[in-house]
Protein backbone atom coordinates (compact mmCIF):
# COMPACT_ATOMS: atom_id res chain seq x y z
CA UNK A 1 0.00 0.00 0.00
CA UNK A 2 1.22 3.44 -0.69
CA UNK A 3 1.99 5.83 2.42
CA UNK A 4 2.51 3.14 4.73
CA UNK A 5 6.16 2.29 6.20
CA UNK A 6 7.05 -1.41 7.47
CA UNK A 7 6.57 -0.96 10.97
CA UNK A 8 4.52 1.61 11.09
CA UNK A 9 1.61 1.96 13.98
CA UNK A 10 -0.70 4.38 13.75
CA UNK A 11 -0.84 6.51 17.27
CA UNK A 12 -4.40 5.45 18.20
CA UNK A 13 -3.37 1.93 18.36
CA UNK A 14 -0.40 2.94 20.49
CA UNK A 15 -2.80 4.43 22.74
CA UNK A 16 -4.57 1.73 23.08
CA UNK A 17 -2.08 -0.51 23.67
CA UNK A 18 -0.53 1.02 26.36
CA UNK A 19 -4.01 1.37 27.61
CA UNK A 20 -4.41 -1.88 27.66
CA UNK A 21 -0.79 -2.64 29.39
CA UNK A 22 -1.77 -0.02 32.11
CA UNK A 23 -5.28 -2.12 32.84
CA UNK A 24 -3.63 -5.15 33.23
CA UNK A 25 -1.17 -4.08 35.53
CA UNK A 26 -3.00 -2.23 37.81
CA UNK A 27 -6.96 -3.26 37.28
CA UNK A 28 -6.66 -5.00 40.96
CA UNK A 29 -5.48 -2.26 43.07
CA UNK A 30 -6.40 0.80 40.71
CA UNK A 31 -9.57 1.30 39.48
CA UNK A 32 -9.46 5.60 39.35
CA UNK A 33 -9.93 6.67 35.88
CA UNK A 34 -7.76 9.62 36.99
CA UNK A 35 -4.93 7.03 38.06
CA UNK A 36 -4.67 5.86 33.71
CA UNK A 37 -5.17 9.57 32.57
CA UNK A 38 -2.46 10.46 34.71
CA UNK A 39 -0.41 7.44 33.51
CA UNK A 40 -1.02 8.45 29.64
CA UNK A 41 -1.02 11.86 29.74
CA UNK A 42 -3.60 12.25 28.39
CA UNK A 43 -7.62 14.12 30.22
CA UNK A 44 -9.97 11.60 31.13
CA UNK A 45 -12.55 13.21 29.11
CA UNK A 46 -10.28 12.53 25.74
CA UNK A 47 -9.54 9.17 26.76
CA UNK A 48 -13.55 8.28 27.34
CA UNK A 49 -13.99 10.13 23.76
CA UNK A 50 -11.09 7.79 22.57
CA UNK A 51 -12.56 4.61 23.83
CA UNK A 52 -16.11 5.41 22.48
CA UNK A 53 -14.96 5.20 18.86
CA UNK A 54 -12.98 2.28 19.29
CA UNK A 55 -14.07 0.32 22.19
CA UNK A 56 -17.66 1.77 22.55
CA UNK A 57 -17.11 2.03 25.91
CA UNK A 58 -15.79 4.43 28.68
CA UNK A 59 -12.83 3.89 30.35
CA UNK A 60 -14.86 3.37 33.49
CA UNK A 61 -16.31 0.71 31.96
CA UNK A 62 -13.60 -0.61 30.17
CA UNK A 63 -11.85 -0.57 33.65
CA UNK A 64 -14.69 -2.51 35.83
CA UNK A 65 -14.71 -5.22 32.20
CA UNK A 66 -11.57 -6.53 33.05
CA UNK A 67 -12.01 -6.63 36.89
CA UNK A 68 -15.49 -8.60 36.18
CA UNK A 69 -13.18 -10.74 33.79
CA UNK A 70 -10.71 -11.62 36.20
CA UNK A 71 -13.79 -12.52 38.82
CA UNK A 72 -15.30 -14.41 36.54
CA UNK A 73 -12.01 -16.38 35.53
CA UNK A 74 -11.29 -17.40 39.78
CA UNK A 75 -14.76 -18.29 40.47
CA UNK A 76 -15.12 -20.86 37.37
CA UNK A 77 -11.18 -22.15 37.78
CA UNK A 78 -10.20 -22.11 41.28
CA UNK A 79 -11.43 -22.96 44.56
CA UNK A 80 -10.37 -19.92 46.20
CA UNK A 81 -13.05 -18.66 48.41
CA UNK A 82 -15.30 -15.67 47.32
CA UNK A 83 -14.02 -13.49 50.09
CA UNK A 84 -10.22 -13.40 49.23
CA UNK A 85 -11.58 -13.20 45.39
CA UNK A 86 -13.36 -9.74 46.71
CA UNK A 87 -9.92 -9.34 48.03
CA UNK A 88 -7.73 -10.00 45.68
CA UNK A 89 -9.72 -8.02 43.28
CA UNK A 90 -9.23 -4.77 45.55
CA UNK A 91 -12.17 -4.75 46.88
CA UNK A 92 -12.57 -4.20 50.76
CA UNK A 93 -15.76 -5.21 51.74
CA UNK A 94 -17.01 -8.81 50.24
CA UNK A 95 -20.07 -7.95 50.41
CA UNK A 96 -19.96 -4.92 47.94
CA UNK A 97 -18.04 -7.04 45.84
CA UNK A 98 -21.01 -9.77 45.83
CA UNK A 99 -23.31 -6.96 44.94
CA UNK A 100 -21.93 -5.79 41.99
CA UNK A 101 -21.63 -9.28 40.84
CA UNK A 102 -25.15 -9.88 41.56
CA UNK A 103 -26.16 -6.27 39.39
CA UNK A 104 -23.96 -7.73 36.71
CA UNK A 105 -24.92 -11.27 36.67
CA UNK A 106 -28.22 -11.33 37.95
CA UNK A 107 -26.74 -13.93 40.50
CA UNK A 108 -24.55 -14.21 43.45
CA UNK A 109 -20.81 -15.47 42.73
CA UNK A 110 -21.75 -18.47 44.98
CA UNK A 111 -24.85 -19.46 42.61
CA UNK A 112 -22.43 -18.35 39.65
CA UNK A 113 -19.39 -20.47 40.42
CA UNK A 114 -22.05 -23.53 41.20
CA UNK A 115 -23.43 -23.34 37.94
CA UNK A 116 -19.57 -22.54 35.53
CA UNK A 117 -17.14 -24.19 37.68
CA UNK A 118 -14.62 -26.26 35.95
CA UNK A 119 -13.48 -28.06 38.69
CA UNK A 120 -16.38 -29.57 38.81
Amino acid sequence: MVGFQSGFVHPDLKILRKLNHLVEIHFKENKAEAFYSEQLGISIKVLNKFLRTYKNTTLHKYIQNRVHAEAISLLIGTIVPIKLIAYELGYSDPAYFNRKFLKREQCTPRNFRGKNSLLK
